[in-house]
């Protein structure tokens, strides 16, 4: 069985794409992608949305000839940077097994697939460099075999002007994200410490400019760090806001205690406390995609 698998780039045929055909079947193609139709598929109106899920240039096959009439549908659900990642596509309207996604092997890289619980299909989401590409295969007889010929052009998908990207966390990029944030945090704990020791303005100040250092440091090594995935490089990109957040929350605290402006100390006092807790929230999605990450920064 195959069914469903999301990208960004566009796929269609007919009016939105080019085929050649001939007595062993037809090439459905685009500048983005193409999909082989074996002899017997028929290409159909394609649906602009379908189980929840909006298709970009969608694509629709069908096959009647075996027992029931198989389908499938397909197309670009996510075209821009930080489109939906795979591993939380199941959240569209398909009833399918969303505990027990598998991994297949499409496009020469890897995609969820999920199985269908009240209706014979399967859908594979298969993340690349431009986003996610779906592709569902449906039969309304069930049986061994049933999707079989939809699995067969599935696939047959090819990318043309994209990459697949891992499903899986990368150690490098989490050890990466983990060692710059846990490095800053480590100095913004001391120099806390040393700011609630001392009412010396001078001092006060010079702990939390040490500690807006560390953290714009820490946005800079974050900074282009994560590759070519585009749902990475979003969130990477909420990280090094965050970071550089905080850099400048702690900036002003610093220029607050040197100016011993108390409103101004407490306007930025609760400016990093706010910082930091939207840091903490970036990592949230980080965590959806498999990562386990820590800030480091005690209350």
């Amino acid at each position: 069985m195959i069914v469903l698998a999301l990208t960004a780039a566009g796929f269609a045929v007919g009016k939105t794409g080019s085929s050649a055909g001939s007595s062993s079947g037809s090439v459905a193609q685009t500048d983005d992608v193409s999909l082989a139709l074996p002899a017997g598929w028929e290409r159909g109106e394609p649906p602009a949305s379908k189980y929840g899920m909006h298709f970009a240039r969608p694509l629709s096959a069908s096959d009647a000839s075996s027992g029931g009439t198989t389908t499938l549908t397909a197309g670009w659900v996510g075209e821009t940077a930080g489109s939906t990642h795979p591993s939380a596509a199941a959240s569209y309207a398909l009833t399918v097994d969303r505990s027990r996604p598998r991994a297949a092997s499409l496009a020469g890289g890897s995609a969820y697939a999920y199985v269908g619980t009240d209706r014979n299909l399967v859908a594979f989401f298969l993340p690349t460099t431009r986003g996610t590409f779906a592709l569902v295969c449906e039969n309304p007889v069930s049986g061994p075999g049933s999707l079989d010929s939809c699995e067969s052009v599935a696939s047959s998908l090819k990318l043309l002007d994209a990459k697949p990207v891992p499903l899986e966390p990368i150690p490098a990029y989490a050890a990466h994200v983990q060692s710059s944030l846990q490095g800053a945090a480590k100095v913004r704990n001391a120099q806390l410490g040393v700011m609630r020791s001392t009412r010396k303005a001078a001092v006060q100040a010079a702990a939390a400019l040490r500690i807006a250092a560390a953290y714009r440091q820490a946005a800079t090594r974050l900074s282009g760090s994560a590759g070519s995935d585009p749902q990475l490089i979003a969130l990477n990109g909420k990280l090094v806001r965050a970071a550089r957040g905080i850099a400048t929350a702690y900036a002003a605290l610093s220029a607050a205690a040197a100016a011993q402006s108390a409103g101004r100390y407490s306007s930025a006092a609760s400016a990093a406390s706010a910082a930091e807790k939207a840091l903490a929230r970036s990592f949230h999605p980080l965590a959806a995609l498999g990562y386990s990450l820590r800030g480091g920064a005690k209350s």
